[in-house]
């Protein structure tokens, strides 16, 4: 093993005793104290690769979104640009098929998207733009498949996607559901976000 094989593997040591513990205990529990804990793992070969926690949170957050972005890009081509909301579940689906292989970055990711540390708000936010923009490709094209609502500009329903999709998880039930099972959720629930709840009246 040469001298650069050799650095990538504590680093990929180190990352994967950081993401177990920020996922176990969350962010601010985590310390560098705390990672020097690990078998393997000392202080000076903490400091010698990273400067400080936050660097490695960082470092754990790039790692997740990097993985996530190329499975969606590995899979999205086996995807359906034409069928408006089934479209956009199956999307939504991949993520939650490379999570459910995945748990470990799917702390990660929760962390850096719904509860980031304040500080590292903007840091996280350019970590995660090269995925943001593959999003924002795929559901462009799906939206230039789909009838719109008179005086409805497609960048207007791209930015109602993206807020939608923010907080889209935390409205499914919070029940063990198999894969299959969680499509036909998330189907529905796109079918209300999409196309509302209520039966409009006919006006006289």
């Amino acid at each position: 093993m040469n001298q650069k094989e050799r650095r990538e593997q504590r680093q990929k040591m180190i990352l994967e005793a950081a993401m177990h513990d920020f996922v176990k205990v969350g962010y601010e529990k985590v310390s560098m104290e705390s990672l020097s804990r690990h078998p393997g793992i000392s202080k000076g070969t903490l400091y010698h690769y990273f400067q400080s926690k936050d660097e490695i949170f960082l470092a754990c957050a790039r790692e997740a979104f990097d993985q996530l972005k190329m499975y969606l890009e590995a899979n999205q081509g086996k995807l359906t640009i034409d069928q408006g909301k089934e479209s956009i579940a199956a999307y939504f689906m991949l993520r939650e098929s490379f999570f459910n292989e995945h748990p470990v970055l799917m702390g990660i990711f929760e962390i850096a998207m719904v509860r980031p540390p304040k500080h590292l708000t903007t840091a996280i936010s350019e970590i995660r733009e090269p995925l943001q923009k593959m999003n924002q490709a795929f559901l462009n094209t799906v939206i230039s498949h789909m009838k719109l609502r008179n005086h409805l500009e497609p960048a207007r329903a791209l930015a109602y996607l993206e807020i939608m999709e923010k907080y889209f998880w935390d409205l499914l039930p919070k029940q063990d559901m198999d894969l299959h099972e969680m499509f036909q959720k998330v189907g529905e629930l796109l079918d209300m976000l999409l196309f509302g709840i209520v039966v409009q009246e006919p006006t006289e």
